[in-house]
């Protein structure tokens, strides 16, 4: 036998080993990869991973723009600050670096117009493009749209308290309590703008109850949500009564502030104490109907335009259809403006103000992680030409896995080529049964027909497909796949399914049977090929069709070529798995007339 030769079976073995190690290598990573998402993580959508945010989303707005930290290079030891233009998506460094080591050592605090870069070994405040020291340490939780302002010069935030809502100011070197904000009193309801309202304390800036304080030119504005609905007070009142007794985290190392809160000892009530409407004094509210949403999310965004309050209100914010209604106050009463529908499959939602409270935008993010940017201004809600590289991640992934395909196909003719040269070489062709001598298929010949027969099934389902999907809105489809909410293009897309479904089957049971009859398919009846048993008879349905059902073993399911070479290289025969296990053989059959 030929093929036993040492100098044949090192060079296929070579060439198998070679050409099949980035399908191996690729196998291993994409299954452990899968292996520890299901086995570690949560619940993975179908396009996008559920946990992941848009940077946009989580990053801090200073001087119009997003800012967040990102490594300076790739050892982690130096940090810089990047700034992302919310209207066209183009972003650049400031010309500044900081010491880092891990990841996320360093993150922006901004308050009002002040910006601040907190981390593990300092901290720093940028002032004219500079960097200073400072003695800033991060609060107690992490930042939130609206937690942070500053207060008479110095950087604020609000934190929960069993008193209610807590302003802590950062004063000689320590967040130090300055008072509760003074808030209708929760527990029952009273009557607001002829509409009954129940005021409900929540737990941890909940749903049920959360505050937003914005910075101002002409002063600071309170926001204040209370199950689904969203009140409005000019200037902050502090209730400064009963201040608790503090108690301040220390550090062991002399040269390092502290790194912690102050914490309240004891709860301290800041409820007014007579038990009447007065405490609705000053507050408005903006829309008479409750927000009904899911709590995790926000609903409901306060907001200033020309220094003047706003708000945005989002309706069935988890269905993938949100509706946003946007008002405004004209000096006397809130007045809905404009709505709009976002775009299908947004379902996150994110509204910030400049320090001035001249402008502010909303950002949204779909279940594919695509993002959409609006500007607010005194006429409504405008999008703007945000410049987003996710959005284009759909056809990023489908354009990568193209290319996967391509290389993998490549990899398996070159591995082909190389081992019909080797075959050429050291193999004969010829196969005798009986009195009947035939020529046996070349591998590259085999190869060709195969690649015929499969371009011809994939070249007119995809036709087919097309032409049944101009126009489809594949975005809404995957939108509302990951949400797992109904759309119309789910009926289409399954009914268009179906029916390329039913068309592939009739193509390839068509080629099974001129294969069982006659021997051939069309890329072997072009490439001048037949299959037959190899008692040189036809080789009818069943084994047709146990060779096809095989051939996805002899690729692996198109990913690796190899078995199926190795097996046809390897055999006095030429067959590859199918063939074996099918007892069939491919013929030059033009040659053997």
């Amino acid at each position: 036998m030929s093929s036993r030769k040492p100098g044949y079976i090192v060079g296929i073995t070579v060439l198998a080993l070679v050409l099949s190690l980035p399908q191996i290598v690729g196998g291993l990573v994409t299954g452990w990869s899968v292996y520890h998402r299901v086995r570690t993580g949560p619940a993975y959508q179908l396009f996008g991973p559920t946990p992941a945010h848009h940077i946009l989303e989580v990053s801090s707005f200073w001087q119009g723009k997003f800012a967040y930290t990102i490594a300076a290079n790739r050892g982690l030891d130096q940090w810089t600050i990047r700034l992302t233009n919310p209207k066209t998506g183009e972003f650049d460094k400031l010309d500044l670096s900081f010491p880092g080591g891990s990841f996320l050592s360093f993150v922006p605090f901004v308050a009002g117009d002040r910006i601040w870069v907190l981390g593990r070994n300092g901290s720093f405040e940028i002032v004219d493009g500079a960097l200073q020291d400072s003695k800033l340490v991060a609060p107690s939780f992490a930042e939130y749209d609206g937690r942070n302002f500053l207060w008479k010069g110095d950087p604020a935030v609000i934190s929960m308290s069993p008193a209610g809502f807590t302003v802590s100011a950062f004063q000689n070197g320590v967040w130090t309590p300055v008072g509760h904000v003074d808030v209708p009193d929760f527990g029952r309801e009273r009557m607001l703008g002829g509409i009954p309202i129940r005021f409900v304390m929540g737990s941890l800036f909940s749903g049920t109850s959360r505050i937003q304080v914005l910075n101002s030119d002409d002063g600071l504005h309170v926001f204040l949500h209370n199950e689904g609905r969203i009140f409005h007070h000019k200037g902050l009142d502090l209730n400064v009564e009963s201040l608790p007794t503090l108690t301040t985290s220390t550090s062991p190392n002399p040269n390092k502030p502290p790194t912690s809160v102050v914490a309240l000892d004891q709860p301290v009530s800041a409820l007014k104490a007579s038990n009447s409407d007065a405490d609705l004094a000053g507050w408005s509210l903006i829309g008479d109907t409750p927000v009904i949403g899911n709590q995790a999310q926000v609903c409901a965004f306060g907001m200033l335009i020309r220094g003047q309050p706003a708000a945005l209100i989002v309706e069935n914010a988890m269905s993938g259809n949100a509706i946003g209604h946007f008002y405004k106050h004209d000096g006397t009463t809130w007045n809905e403006v404009e709505s709009l529908a976002f775009p299908f499959g947004s379902f996150r939602f994110r509204a910030v103000t400049s320090h001035d409270g001249q402008r502010s935008y909303v950002v949204t993010t779909t279940a594919t992680g695509v993002c959409h940017v609006y500007a607010l201004d005194s006429t409504g809600v405008h999008k703007v030409n945000y410049f987003d590289e996710n959005a284009t991640s759909l056809a990023t992934s489908f354009y990568l896995l193209g290319h996967a395909l391509f290389v993998l196909l490549m990899l398996g003719i070159v591995l082909g080529a190389a081992t019909g040269l080797l075959m050429r070489w050291f193999t004969k062709p010829e196969y005798e049964f009986g009195t009947q001598t035939v020529r046996l298929a070349s591998l590259g010949w085999r190869g060709v027909a195969r690649l015929i027969d499969l371009g011809l099934i994939v070249s007119t389902t995809i036709g087919l497909g097309w032409v049944m999907t101009r126009g489809f809105d594949w975005q809404s489809l995957i939108e509302a796949l990951n949400m797992n909410v109904p759309h119309a293009t789910i009926p289409i897309a399954q009914r268009t399914a179906a029916i390329l479904g039913i068309w592939l089957v009739a193509a390839v049971l068509a080629m099974l049977s001129t294969q069982a009859v006659w021997g051939i398919t069309p890329g072997k009846w072009l490439c001048g090929l037949r299959t037959l048993r190899t008692s040189l008879r036809p080789c009818r349905y069943t084994r047709s069709l146990a060779r096809e059902i095989v051939f996805f073993v002899d690729c692996c399911n198109f990913i690796c070529w190899t078995p199926g070479i190795v097996s046809i290289a390897f055999t006095d025969r030429r067959q590859r798995l199918g063939d074996l296990v099918a007892d069939t053989i491919v013929v030059e059959w033009r040659r053997n007339k």
